[in-house]
């Protein structure tokens, strides 16, 4: 399989400006990163040859709640369907980190603020965490990846296996994978709790 990519209207609009130059930078991963485009009869062009078609731009133009994956050609929504709690979850851009829609509704508050300005007044009620941090709800991971920058070590349970699905694809959630500090259940945090010993945490982040 070949390098996957990932956009939104955010990086997909300025590439059907009227003055839009025959290169041009464009972001791969949703803000994070670039490479450089060169537009083509088809539409725009990466180095590797792989090419982003105006009718694909177009579609993410429309679909402005949806984020996409380039894979071999194929333009794919960044989605999943759990059959486990019969929820649909798909990640949504904004101007900065995506948020996650579960069935329509957002799970960030995005309204005058971004998902991470959002988990970071979260973080703030703590004052700065240390020790060993409880999250009981992983969503986008954001919380544990904040709370990971000060702490020793932060446990952080998904009810949903659905939504690491979308946490995998999601370029802003990597830190979960990646940082040592952080341990990944799956499970009923309720249920969970029990295999931790009694005033294990220094502090427990429930936001559900």
């Amino acid at each position: 399989m070949g390098h996957i990519r990932i956009f939104s209207h955010y990086q997909s609009r300025p590439l059907v400006a009227k003055n839009a130059p025959a290169e041009m930078e464009i972001s791969v991963d949703l803000g994070l990163t670039s490479e450089v485009i060169r537009r083509t009869v088809q539409g725009w062009q990466f180095k590797d040859g792989q090419t982003l078609t105006f009718a694909q731009i177009q579609k993410m133009n429309k679909n402005t709640n949806h984020c996409y994956e380039l894979i071999e050609g194929f333009l794919k929504k960044v989605e999943a369907f759990s059959p486990y709690t019969n929820l649909y979850y798909s990640l949504m851009p904004t101007a900065e980190a995506p948020t996650m829609l579960i069935s329509g509704i957002p799970m960030h508050r995005i309204k005058g603020t971004t998902p991470l300005e959002d988990t970071k007044t979260k973080i703030r009620a703590l004052g700065k965490p240390y020790g060993m941090i409880l999250d009981t709800a992983t969503g986008l991971g954001y919380t544990a990846m904040q709370a990971a920058r000060t702490c020793d070590r932060v446990i952080t349970i998904e009810f949903d296996p659905a939504v690491i699905k979308i946490c995998r694809a999601n370029p802003w959630s990597q830190g979960l994978f990646t940082n040592p500090k952080i341990s990944k259940l799956i499970g009923d945090s309720y249920d969970l709790a029990d295999i931790f010993p009694d005033e294990a945490f220094h502090a427990i982040i429930h936001d559900p």
